[in-house]
């Protein structure tokens, strides 16, 4: 199942991170503080917050869109992230969280209260724990990508929940299609 990346969640659920942890760390630390809030949404909530696609590297599980754009490889968070020097990225304006839901901000804010005072090293540790990563050789099997049903099976999920959080993600994405086309269809009509 391919997820469906969800622009402008992600942009305020990084604001959301960057905020709790006083407005600047590293793209790295961002991304994985993401992957695990993604992980966690999925096991309360039965989806992802970002619905970015996960991939295995050394390093650990990344979400590859949300990597690419804090480190500047397309523009859709310049207007609120400034880079630095090497992996620095700082928050220059917060985006107010209007597609997010109480779950995701409860998500958000208990990942970053759990994680975001760990060292680097510290949470990549942490990250290098999640049997879906590890399926891939530990990362060596580079840009493995790791499937929603890979992260259900790493979170112990039974054969029938699994089957129920596809579904469930499958339609979720598949509204947001809809909606998005609906939206699309009547500014063409105005």
């Amino acid at each position: 199942m391919e997820n469906m990346f969800r622009t402008q969640k992600t942009r305020e659920a990084i604001s959301v991170l960057l905020e709790s942890l006083g407005g600047t760390s590293t793209y790295g630390f961002i991304t994985k503080l993401l992957v695990i809030a993604d992980r966690e949404s999925i096991k309360d909530a039965g989806r992802s917050i970002t619905g970015d696609q996960v991939f295995a590297l050394p390093q650990g599980p990344i979400l590859s869109r949300v990597l690419d754009g804090l480190k500047g490889s397309h523009h859709e968070f310049d207007d609120f992230i400034e880079r630095g020097n090497g992996v620095e990225i700082k928050l220059t304006r917060s985006v107010p969280a209007s597609e997010l839901t109480f779950s995701d901000l409860r998500i958000l804010r208990k990942v970053a209260s759990m994680y975001g005072s760990l060292t680097w090293a510290e949470l990549k540790k942490l990250t290098h724990t999640f049997p879906e990563w590890k399926k891939f050789k530990d990362g060596q099997e580079t840009w493995a990508r790791i499937s929603a049903e890979d992260i259900a099976d790493g979170l112990g999920f039974s054969s029938e929940k699994r089957s129920a959080l596809i579904e469930h993600m499958t339609e979720s994405d598949e509204i947001q299609v809809f909606m998005r086309n609906l939206g699309d269809s009547s500014v063409a009509t105005i």
